[in-house]
Formats: structure tokens, C-alpha cells, sequence
């Protein structure tokens, strides 16, 4: 979805566009210019640095961007259901994915491993 439709869906939900969220939730799409910028941010610990940066008013604003995004909120970055949705264009992309994650949440997560996990 586009920013646009994104701020309607929580105006219609919630009763606020929520603009600023949405805008952050993205924020790593430049970065990787493809869908892989959802597992930075686009789940349930997505959904906790978003509160930490705009307060808890914001949570229900988070999961309604991810749930229509997706149809349901992950639980993390390397959540297989999340990873079905992520197309991305070689190995170094998911390595790139890693050490962003590992700066973002202080912790490593192997998004090579889920992958090949999915893949079969």
C-alpha cells in the first residue's frame, strides 16, 4: 500500500491518519528498494520500536498498517509467513537485511536459515 492509503485506513479505523508513523514504519524502504525493508519494521517487534518512538497511542496505528499490508501481524523478522511476502535480489541482500536488523534490535537474526527454511 502506498502512504496514502495507509493514512485513510487508520482515519477510517481509528480515527487519525497517523502520517508520522507511517512515514517511520517505512523508513527503510530507500534503503532497500524492495519489499525486504518490511522485515526491518513490519511486525510485532516492528510494533514495539514504533511505541518506543511515538508512545503508545500509536500501537493500534502499527498493526492496522501491517495487518493490511499483510492480512496479519508477524511476531519478527524471520517469521516464515512474513518471508513469503519478501522478494529480494541475492544472499548479500538478506546479509544487508541482518546487519541492519542486528543494529536496529541488538541482536542477530538469520534471515538466510527462515529462507531456505521456507523455500523447502
Amino acid at each position: 500500500m502506498i502512504l496514502e492509503d495507509h493514512m485513510q485506513s487508520t482515519r477510517e479505523k481509528l480515527g487519525n491518519e497517523f502520517e508520522e508513523l507511517h512515514i517511520a514504519i517505512d523508513d527503510y524502504y530507500m534503503e532497500f528498494r524492495s519489499s525486504l525493508h518490511w522485515v526491518i519494521l513490519h511486525h510485532q517487534l516492528g510494533i514495539e520500536k514504533m511505541v518506543e518512538r511515538f508512545g503508545e497511542s500509536c500501537r493500534s496505528a502499527a498493526e492496522v498498517h501491517i495487518t493490511d499490508d499483510f492480512g496479519f501481524v508477524p511476531a519478527g523478522p524471520a517469521d516464515s509467513r512474513l518471508l513469503k511476502h519478501v522478494y529480494f535480489n541475492g544472499p548479500w541482500d538478506l546479509e544487508h537485511a541482518e546487519e541492519v536488523l542486528e543494529k536496529v534490535y541488538g541482536q542477530s537474526f538469520d534471515l538466510e536459515a527462515a529462507y531456505d527454511e521456507i523455500k523447502g
